[in-house]
């Protein structure tokens, strides 16, 4: 996570990192009408497939950049409120979680033909998706302002398929210029370690990602219940992933 702090050393990084936020609001604003639950589960974030190719491209610069864009879009729509707090975690883990579980996972350059290669990026960008629904869906729940399902479930599914479609997309068109120019985030912080091999631990954290994340789903959907007797389950995804990206 030291590469969050050193990359504001970075001139470039920071410019990164306000492209980011700028393009991010831009390409929420034409959509925001279409929303559900009076716009805190927005159906139409187009926009979020950005971040989420930039994360992959300029990692922690998309993190900040992404948290940064919403907190500005939620001043612009005058909907600045205690949710704001939550909605920069979401939004940063947005950012923060696909570059992140690429490197835990492989280290040479991406093949976009490669159907193999389609399924990993996907899979990081759906994780932190659905991450980034469970966080905002809970804090809304805890506010009492939306209930938690369907919230975290719409967030989380919506956010999915434009990260999918208009990321990849982002990713594959800019990739080879982003690199042939230096700008990606391993270049500009000189990030030359090789993160350690996939083992067992891993693959057992995914595994218990993906569980806490359904039990969420299923228990918030179900039954009704406390806010705090969801945020373990919360908590365990967040740190599952955490373990991950280690």
């Amino acid at each position: 996570m030291l590469d969050l702090v050193f990359m504001w050393k970075s001139p470039k990084m920071i410019a990164l990192t306000v492209l980011t936020a700028g393009l991010y609001v831009i390409l929420l604003y034409p959509l925001q009408g279409l929303t559900f639950f009076g716009g805190y589960a927005d159906f139409g974030r187009v926009g979020v497939g950005f971040p989420i190719a930039f994360s992959f491209l300029f990692g922690p610069a998309a993190a900040w950049g992404t948290a940064i864009g919403n907190v500005i879009r939620d001043i612009a729509e005058s909907h600045l409120d205690p949710s704001s707090f939550f909605g920069f975690i979401g939004n940063f883990l947005l950012g923060y979680i696909p570059y992140k579980l690429w490197r835990a996972t492989k280290t040479e350059k991406p093949k976009f033909l490669s159907i193999r290669n389609f399924a990993l990026v996907a899979s990081c960008a759906v994780s932190a998706c659905i991450l980034c629904g469970l966080v905002i869906g809970w804090g809304l729940f805890w506010l009492d302002y939306t209930p938690f399902m369907p919230t975290a479930l719409i967030i989380g599914v919506t956010n999915a398929v434009w990260a999918v479609l208009v990321g990849y997309a982002v990713l594959a068109l800019l990739y080879n210029f982003i690199s042939e120019h230096k700008l990606l985030y391993t270049d500009l912080l000189n990030i030359t370690s090789i993160p350690p091999k996939w083992n067992k631990s891993k693959t057992l954290a995914i595994a218990i990602f993906v569980i806490s994340a359904i039990a969420c789903f299923i228990i918030g959907g179900l039954f009704i219940i406390e806010p705090f007797a969801l945020l373990l389950l919360v908590i365990t995804c967040m740190v599952a992933l955490a373990a991950v990206c280690k």
